[in-house]
């Protein structure tokens, strides 16, 4: 039998679909069964409800199941339900079918169902409720039901099934309905994969294609994932199954999937599956991001790195300096000698200076060490290059020339002598090296640029330069150029493409330049050679004059008793036959302990005390503290490698004399020394 309805009825019709109450024609005979599909029209078109025919296996299926199931109209009305909803609600089958659904659920849970069958329009909703046992009965507490709402819409059909569970029995129906909640938020809410053992992915959480940026489902897996197994070329998800089966446990490895932004770091989790027979079926995969864990690792990494290379500066500086001690000292002590004129003398001299430009480095080591610091201050950038010059034109061999420009009436920049050296130093060796054997041409060349507003410049960084007026240090070579990808890298730390290391690298250069505010200009052609250029802020000051170039003053006499205090035999031996040429009486002790007992027999004939901040055993903090407990008049200059600003943190200015850093020559000790005791 087949109904008709439609919204201007004809007579004899009914309207099933809005007022299904009211066809009294239809519902009889809808739940004797005799009705096989009814058919509604309206604006939207003819719609056609099957109840038998093709879906009549599918309505044997669902009477079998042990859930309550209806399909209702989009208004609640049932067109159909199973004998295990009308058992849940001990209604006969015929008084369900043609009843709307809100008359079986409790009146304080109706606007709750009402928001669940509004959602299903949407897709699939669910929900708990909680039902009454037959149409119109009183509310009976022990009816909690588990509703799951799905809206279907064809060209033909326009109907809501629903799926009823009671959760009053058996306990493991809640245990199911609980458990797929669980399985569907763990899939859904975890990046989790399942995949065949052809390594197609069958299966995908929304979360999984979150975090790789693509759909995944139906992807094949070694398409998506690229595997970094130490010691290993070629690594597919065949391995990892395999592995992971051999483990019969969850298998790790680490890969990179390319997303939208970028590489992602996954760490890759595989359990095997495995059917009824113990047949491996598959595997699931779980993503874990480990982008930024890499990323904190590396730099732990380059920390680390970094922290080894400053202690392995920061002892070869401070070993260094000792033996600068000797050199400078010995040096200038016997150019004190000579008399004026003297061709030895002007050797000597060259050594002294060359001794304070190496000492500048060692302080440049501390520095990085974290145990130093830069002294700025005005320099003659053109003066510093004549410098550096002179220093590299003996190791430059006879096939490459190098030609320095260098304008006298410069303005001073600020700056540490020693970094500023490394930087022109660093910049001459690079080009040395970018020639090669083959013939060619350095020229260095200094000059002045200024920078308004309209012609702001850009370094290597990518900071804008402010404007004013920049001292310019150009360093050009004829060597075998770069190109864009090493020129993109030249700067980074640990970056070289040099066969063994040689200074600091570019990376200290820029750091030096930044750090003055200036910038870094590189232009490189691949075998044309390559041109970089330095701007530095010019200062207002005038430049200081390089202690290096001091002449040493041999007018400074004086009486008394010093006390030398140093670990190293070098350093006291320099310090005895400085001090004993200007007239003092010098007593030497190599420890903090050996000074105590020195001064405790000699306190009175002691003037000064000359004392070495670093020392084993005691130190030279804790020798000092132990003087002036003896003899608190006592003056005591502090001798370091490190800083003065380093050096004297620990110390006030009352417990303290004076402080010179080493390396130091005959002629600065003593004058440091005439000062403290003066």
């Amino acid at each position: 039998m087949l109904y008709e309805s439609s919204e201007n009825p004809r007579k004899g019709t009914r309207e099933p679909d809005d007022r299904p109450l009211q066809a009294e024609e239809l519902v009889p005979d809808l739940r004797r069964g005799e009705v096989d599909a009814f058919v509604t029209s309206g604006a939207s078109g003819d719609r056609v409800f099957t109840l038998k025919g093709e879906d009549e296996p599918y309505q044997l299926m669902i009477q079998e199941i042990a859930e309550g199931a209806v399909t209702l109209t989009p208004h609640g009305v049932i067109m159909f339900s199973n004998k295990r909803f009308a058992a849940i609600v001990k209604t006969p089958l015929e008084r369900v079918i043609g009843s709307a659904i809100h008359s079986f659920i409790a009146s304080e849970d109706v606007d709750l169902f009402a928001a669940l069958l509004s959602s299903s329009a949407e897709g699939r909703s669910e929900g708990e409720v909680r039902l009454k046992a037959g149409l119109g009965a009183v509310l009976e507490r022990s009816l909690p039901v588990y509703l799951s709402l799905v809206r279907l819409r064809t060209d033909r059909l326009d109907c809501v099934y629903a799926l009823i569970t009671d959760l009053r029995e058996p306990k493991w129906n809640a245990e199911m309905v609980a458990s797929e909640r669980l399985h569907r938020s763990i899939l859904e809410g975890a990046p989790l994969l399942v995949v065949d053992p052809n390594g197609r992915i069958v299966r995908a959480s929304r979360t999984a294609d979150q975090l790789t940026g693509v759909q995944v489902l139906h992807k094949d897996f070694d398409e998506l994932f690229h595997f970094r197994v130490p010691g290993s070329t070629i690594y597919s998800f065949k391995h990892l199954f395999s592995e992971a089966l051999e483990a019969h446990s969850i298998k790790t490895v680490e890969a990179t999937a390319v997303t939208a932004n970028g590489c992602v770091d996954l760490l890759l989790g595989a359990v095997p599956l495995q059917d009824g027979a113990s047949r491996p079926i598959g595997c699931i995969v779980s993503l874990t991001n480990i982008t930024e864990r890499k990323a904190i690792e590396e730099r732990f990494r380059e920390t680390q790195n970094l922290e080894s290379v400053r202690l392995l500066a920061g002892g070869i500086a401070h070993n260094f300096n000792n033996l600068l001690v000797s050199v400078i000292g010995n040096a200038s002590l016997a150019q004190e000698m000579l008399p004026d004129g003297s061709g030895a003398a002007q050797f000597l001299g060259d050594i002294v200076r060359a001794g304070d430009r190496a000492a500048h480095l060692t302080a440049q080591l501390l520095a990085y060490a974290g145990n130093g610091r830069m002294v700025v201050e005005p320099i003659g950038l053109s003066e510093m290059v004549r410098e550096v010059g002179e220093i590299l034109r003996p190791t430059i061999p006879n096939n490459i020339s190098l030609g320095l420009d260098v304008r006298p009436d410069l303005p001073p920049i600020e700056a540490d002598r020693g970094e500023l050296q490394h930087v022109i130093m660093n910049l001459a060796l690079n080009a040395l090296e970018a020639i090669g054997d083959d013939s060619g041409q350095i020229s260095v060349r200094t000059g002045v640029l200024e920078i308004d507003a309209r012609s702001i410049r850009r370094g290597s960084s990518g900071v804008a330069m402010l404007p004013g007026k920049y001292v310019t240090l150009e360093v050009r070579d004829t060597g075998c150029g770069m190109d864009e990808n090493i020129k993109a890298r030249i700067f980074d730390p640990f970056f070289t493409t040099k066969f063994l290391g040689r200074g600091l690298g570019l990376a200290a250069v820029g750091g030096i330049v930044r750090a003055q505010n200036g910038a870094i200009t590189v232009d490189s052609t691949p075998g044309k050679g390559t041109c970089v250029t330095v701007l530095l802020p010019a200062s207002d000051r005038p430049a200081a004059v390089s202690a290096a170039n001091a002449l040493p003053r041999r007018e400074l006499h004086w009486t008394g008793a010093i006390l030398v205090v140093d670990d190293e035999e070098v350093v006291r031996e320099v310090a005895r036959k400085s001090l004993q040429r200007y007239g003092f009486t010098v007593l030497l002790a190599d420890s903090g302990r050996a000074a105590i007992d020195i001064f405790q027999r000699e306190t009175r004939e002691i003037s000064l005390v000359l004392l070495d901040l670093c020392m084993p055993g005691m130190s030279g903090g804790e020798t000092l503290t132990e003087l002036k407990r003896i003899r608190p008049d006592v003056k005591v200059i502090v001798s370091s490698g490190y800083s003065e600003h380093e050096a004297m943190k620990s110390f006030t200015a009352s417990q303290v004399s004076g402080f010179i850093q080493k390396p130091y020559s005959s002629a600065r000790l003593a004058e440091k020394v005439k000062t403290a005791v003066a």
